[in-house]
């Protein structure tokens, strides 16, 4: 119960911090990018994670959002490799979207794992 609280305020931290590089350009890492509706996307994905624990569809919706966004940005990031392959400017860099996304399917994973020993 305490890592929907966990992941949905990591989650609303990242999407703070993006809409604030995207509005006002507020010098954050690389690692944000600045998008406004990226990160409006977070902050829903992080409200569902932490009304999830009221309801399991929200969890499983904020999971299903949260790969969906981390398989977008992978997506992405391969194609702005082969672009770097092929000698265009952009250079592949790691984000948060790809990081969060991550994060989901790792907790996707571990709570399909432990439903399966309880049974």
């Amino acid at each position: 119960m305490m890592i929907y609280i966990i992941l949905g305020a990591i989650y609303i931290l990242a999407g703070i911090l993006d809409i604030l590089k995207g509005l006002f350009n507020y010098p954050l890492p690389k690692l944000f990018l600045g998008d406004i509706f990226g990160g409006i996307s977070l902050l829903c994905i992080g409200i569902l994670y932490i009304l999830g624990h009221k309801n399991d569809s929200f969890i499983i919706t904020a999971n299903t959002l949260g790969i969906g966004v981390g398989i977008i940005s992978l997506i992405v990031l391969i194609s702005y490799f082969i672009g770097y392959i092929l000698g265009f400017k952009y250079e592949p860099t790691i984000n948060i979207y790809l990081i969060l996304g991550f994060l989901s399917i790792l907790y996707f994973y571990k709570e399909k794992i432990s439903k399966n020993i309880k049974k």
